[in-house]
């Protein structure tokens, strides 16, 4: 190899014109930052000039003139292009070496250089013995394209993401530029960016063609820039709703139209279908019974249905805004203590809650209404509790239908008495909690002549009779007591008494009023009333056993010639 000495620009006269036009290319190359390397392709050896050995961070001294000094420093992922870029010019299938690498710096990082150079001697064969060349540090503009590479790697990421289509116009040329979104959002193949200017125009759809038409001409003509929506019509008759931009730009001397179109019939479609299920609430809302209403995170009312106004008796203007405890003054139907509906339960809870039952409404007209009510957490995209939905159900009827069906489980028909069963548990239970110095009489009640009556002057008489004795009872027992109707014409009744005097006295009464009862007939004043009575105190025994007791002195008291009271005496054996 030919060794190029570093020869610095001088003025003198010993300077030779050949040491004078190096000593400016010399000047030139490292005002310029190149490096500059000559290779002796029959010895293998290669001069690097400091402004190289510079360009990496080097000082001259530092590297030797190795002819594979330079391989010792590219990039792995560079080494094999620059190495055939070089072997295909020496073998002369390329007029020149011309190619990008990346060295390694002193510091650790990579160098970007352009790598340029040639043969410039032969021998009388042919064959190259001499190469030239020059790199030039590309660093930057390597950054700049990664850069721009990026830059343009997150537009066409956006454009994708939001399937978006671009155009051109030039209305000079009447060219129209599509791109591949384009093409795809229209339904046309992939093909050329060139399409016909009437392609645009052919997928209009008819009923808006006109009015897409004539913006994109005030734009062209206004400089004004558009935003549109319209329909297209795809070639195999999908319609589509679609968005577009158009903008006047100038370019050069070219002044053109561009502009992004992109798909959005799917959000058109959604809205729509959200559009009719809002309506869908909305009626929904507005026809159920139920009263509805929606709160802040403060339990203040955002909406109230028609329901909750009828309820309340207030129009939606004066509930919006007011808190729900508010207006909504409940009290414990059993209590008579405040109670909390249910919705700041669930805003603080998160969950769906139900409010406590037996609850009152008191009106203002002065009705008490009884409700049920349930709450559940409004949550936004988020997961953050925005309120809470509050349905309200008025059971006033309900509870009433229920007391009705309540009391007609446990009590006679006709007199309004309990009945058997209910007697025999309200008994059972009184016995079971009998304190030490109290006792009850049990009276057992058998209504004479009642068959009589009802063969005489029928079963309505007979319904009167009993009716009429369900009434005395009520009004000559004492608060407390428990009566009940057995069946037929045949009662019972559990009643505290001080002693057997006072049974017997309150048995009595009973009979003498009984006797007095039903005076419209003439014939029903034999109508009367046999009573046993039998007397229960601490450690009593069964109702059972107690009824049997009672029937029994009942049976007495008819063998003793009827409308009378007989009291239980147990036999010596008994």
């Amino acid at each position: 190899m030919t060794d190029v000495p570093n020869i610095r620009l001088h003025s003198g006269p010993n300077v030779t014109k050949e040491d004078a036009e190096a000593n400016r290319w010399s000047f030139a190359l490292e005002s310029a930052g190149l490096g500059v390397w000559d290779s002796n392709l029959v010895t293998g050896q290669c001069y690097y000039s400091p402004t190289w050995k510079r360009m990496l961070g080097y000082r001259p001294e530092e590297l030797g003139d190795r002819s594979d000094l330079w391989l010792t420093l590219i990039h792995p992922e560079d080494r094999l292009r620059a190495v055939e870029s070089g072997e295909r010019h020496v073998k002369g299938l390329s007029d020149s070496v011309e190619t990008e690498f990346r060295l390694r710096h002193k510091d650790g990082y990579w160098v970007w250089v352009l790598d340029r150079g040639r043969v410039v001697e032969w021998d009388a064969d042919g064959k190259p013995t001499r190469m030239i060349g020059v790199q030039t540090d590309i660093t930057s503009q390597k950054q700049v394209e990664s850069q721009l590479k990026f830059s343009n790697e997150r537009v066409q990421l956006a454009l994708d993401a939001g399937q978006i289509g671009l155009w051109e116009f030039d209305p000079a040329t009447e060219t129209v530029y599509w791109d591949r979104r384009m093409r795809e959002i229209f339904g046309l193949p992939p093909g050329e960016r060139t399409i016909a200017r009437e392609t645009w125009h052919e997928l209009l759809h008819p009923d808006d063609a006109a009015s897409a038409e004539a913006q994109i001409e005030s734009t062209l003509e206004t400089g004004q820039p558009a935003k549109m929506r319209y329909r297209i019509v795809k070639p195999d008759g999908d319609i589509r709703h679609v968005i577009a931009l158009a903008r006047r730009v100038t370019h050069g001397a070219s002044t053109l139209l561009m502009g992004s179109i992109w798909d959005v019939t799917d959000e058109v479609v959604g809205a729509e279908a959200l559009a009719r299920e809002k309506e869908l609430y909305r009626i929904t809302l507005n026809s159920i019974g139920d009263a509805v209403l929606t709160t802040d995170v403060e339990n203040r009312i955002t909406f109230a249905n028609p329901a909750a106004e009828s309820l309340l008796l207030k129009s939606k203007a004066d509930l919006i805004g007011e808190t729900v405890d508010a207006v909504f003054a409940l009290r414990d139907e059993l209590t008579g203590e405040p109670v909390l509906l249910s919705s700041m339960l669930a805003i603080r809870s998160g969950r769906t809650v139900e409010g406590a039952e037996n609850n009152l409404l008191f009106r203002p007209d002065g009705e008490r209404r009884a409700l049920r009510n349930l709450a559940s957490p409004l949550f936004d995209l988020t997961g953050r509790i925005t309120g809470a939905v509050l349905i309200v159900q008025d059971i006033t009827a309900a509870r009433q239908l229920q007391r009705q069906l309540a009391h007609a489980a446990s009590h006679d028909p006709l007199t309004g008495l309990s009945n058997r069963i209910a007697f025999e548990t309200a008994a059972t239970s009184a016995l079971a909690r009998l304190a030490a110095g109290v006792q009850y009489g049990l009276y057992y009640i058998d209504l004479d002549h009642f068959k009589s009556v009802n063969d005489t002057y029928g079963h309505a008489a007979g319904d009167k009779l009993l009716k009429s004795f369900a009434e005395i009872l009520l009004r000559i027992l004492p608060h407390g007591a428990i009566a009940g109707r057995l069946g037929g014409d045949e009662f019972a009744v559990l009643v505290t008494v001080g002693s057997e005097g006072d049974a017997i006295a309150l048995a009595n009464e009973l009979v003498g009023a009984l006797g007095v009862g039903p005076a419209s007939p003439s014939e029903l004043r034999d109508v009367g009333a046999s009573i046993g009575v039998t007397l229960l105190g601490d450690g009593a025994i069964t109702l059972g056993e107690a009824l049997a007791q009672a029937d029994a002195a009942c049976y007495t008291a008819k063998a003793q010639g009827r409308n009378r009271v007989a009291l239980y005496r147990p036999t010596p054996s008994s």
